[in-house]
């Protein structure tokens, strides 16, 4: 078991670890680069570039890095703001003038959004553009998809709260490469690439799909993944795990020196926290608290790739894990086992913000319970009879128990974690007091929709991505209430007509079925019949 860099036969044990890993979990490659603040990186590689190949993966192998593409074009926006070239404050149409985005909240939203809301996903964008999604890769081109923006509806308003989406990035990135004149790929390499000396990095798709050292991604069910794509700023970084050690050894040593100590913390501090919140996500960087130490970095998932980039600033360690494969359970796991046994373990407890009570009002407990929605997860608030149980996913259920309220809403803590349940005046949400995560509320105790019920009038769609069936969500009436869903295994949705035709789930999400094809958070529905190759 690894335990210690310096130890004499530590990358021989690296490199076995890794080997057995990739066979155990049939990944065709796989990289693994352990960084310090100072000194060269340890780095192994295992397998080939393609699973029907032999062409072998080595430290200068480019993979993929997808969402972990969002630290990298973050990290270049604060160079920009460092070249007075834009600023993190100021309203997005200072430099997009005739930028624009649909809201049922506000007119003109944009005049209110700023770089900062861009990058720490508080804008209130969904998460596909209309054009060149990640449902619809070959359609359109980067200026294209960010051109297709303004079609979106936002989901809440902005600033209200964070829920992750790969638009803000985008425009971002078109920020930078309207106000430097260059394409995003060539600002990128001259203010930060370059540099940093990271040959082996680049957002430049053409450049990486004639690379003879490149990983090829592989998806059980795909034969063929784009490797040139529109998702750029947001999806479209190529690396090496040296160079990817190089970046994070870059972070470990607060990115000197191409910023400053104070556009460092900037880059690093979460925006618009609420009460009491320890972690969460910063500027293109995600903030997390593991066993009472502070670790950032990304990960990425898409294309047949899955990665991680993360470190730990007050032990100055840091891991990079590259695959060319999204079927195994490795992402996220591999990486933090790492770091733990590198640094050891010892979880603090995090102290709850007052002493818990019971719940004072039984109409206000009432109100509370039913099922919120989060990104990847539901909660259900129940009721006990004198206080309320909350359950996650499958999980069992903990005590919800009250702790306070305030002009925006009430503190309550559950198995040693503190949630602010809190109202924006149109619907109730919980939100996670440690990281800022949210669950919108969806319906109450005594509404469970059943999708399979008869429905006068009920339709059901087909999404493809890549072109292959993925999901069949169903749009369906009972008792007076609309829904959409099951979406890939989600909870179904409840939806409030805003306008004939437009729709909004309980998440914010905007059903549109006055165009053709329908959309769904901008992605297309289908409505005729699956072929026999897609059952």
């Amino acid at each position: 078991m690894l335990t210690d860099l310096d130890q004499p036969d530590a990358l021989a044990q690296l490199r076995a670890e890794i080997e057995a890993l990739r066979l155990q979990h049939n990944i065709p490659g796989l990289a693994v680069g352990l960084v310090r603040s100072a000194g060269a990186p340890l780095v192994a590689a295992s397998g080939s570039t393609a699973r029907s190949g032999s062409h072998a993966v080595g430290p200068h192998t480019i993979f993929s890095l997808q969402s972990v593409s969002k630290m990298y074009t973050a990290t270049a926006t604060m160079v920009a703001v460092r070249e007075r070239m834009v600023e993190l404050d100021v309203p997005i149409t200072e430099y997009l003038p005739d930028f624009a985005v649909r809201s049922i909240f506000e007119e003109h939203p944009e005049r209110r959004i700023t770089l900062r809301h861009l990058l720490s996903h508080t804008a209130g964008f969904t998460h596909e553009a209309p054009v060149g999604n990640n449902y619809d890769i070959a359609n359109g081109s980067f200026p294209e998809r960010v051109a297709s923006i303004p079609d979106s509806w936002l989901r809440f308003p902005v600033g209200e709260r964070y829920e992750y989406s790969n638009l803000g990035i985008d425009l971002a990135g078109w920020i930078l490469a309207v106000r430097s004149g260059l394409p995003f790929e060539a600002y990128v390499q001259k203010g930060l690439l370059g540099p940093l000396g990271l040959t082996r990095t680049t957002f430049d798709l053409a450049a990486v799909a004639a690379d003879g050292d490149r990983a090829v991604g592989h998806t059980a069910g795909y034969s063929e993944l784009p490797v040139v794509h529109p998702l750029v700023p947001c999806g479209g970084a190529f690396t090496s795990v040296l160079d990817a050690c190089r970046f994070i050894q870059f972070h470990l040593n607060q990115c000197t020196p191409l910023l400053s100590a104070g556009l460092t913390a900037d880059l690093y501090r979460v925006p618009f926290p609420v009460t009491g919140q320890t972690s969460g996500y910063a500027l293109g960087t995600v903030n997390i608290l593991a066993e009472g130490r502070l670790l950032r970095g990304h990960s990425g998932r898409g294309f047949g790739y899955l990665c991680d980039l993360y470190w730990l600033p007050d032990e100055g360690l840091g891991v990079v894990v590259l695959t060319n494969s999204t079927d195994h359970s490795l992402q996220g796991h591999f990486a933090s086992a790492l770091l733990g046994r590198l640094v050891g373990g010892g979880a603090d407890t995090v102290p709850l913000p007052s002493t818990p009570t019971r719940w004072p009002d039984t109409a206000l407990r009432i109100g509370l319970e039913g099922e919120y929605v989060g990104r990847d997860s539901v909660l259900l608030v129940s009721s006990t009879g004198k206080g309320l149980d909350m359950r996650m996913d499958e999980d069992a259920p903990i005590p919800l128990e009250f702790c306070g309220q305030d002009a925006t809403g009430f503190s309550a803590c559950a198995g040693g974690r503190v949630f602010r349940l809190a109202t924006n005046g149109r619907r109730l949400r919980v939100v996670m007091g440690s990281d800022g995560s949210v669950w919108s509320w969806n319906h109450g105790p005594n509404e469970q929709p059943d999708p399979s019920a008869p429905s006068p009038g009920a339709r059901t769609f087909i999404v493809r991505q890549l072109g292959i069936a993925v999901a069949r969500p169903r749009l369906w009436t009972a008792n007076g209430v609309t829904w959409f869903g099951p979406w890939s295994g989600a909870h179904a949705l409840r939806l409030t007509e805003h306008q004939p035709g437009l729709f909004f789930s309980s998440t914010g999400e905007a059903l549109d079925l006055s165009q053709s094809p329908p959309t769904y958070a901008n992605i297309p529905l289908h409505e005729e019949e699956i072929s026999k190759t897609e059952k």
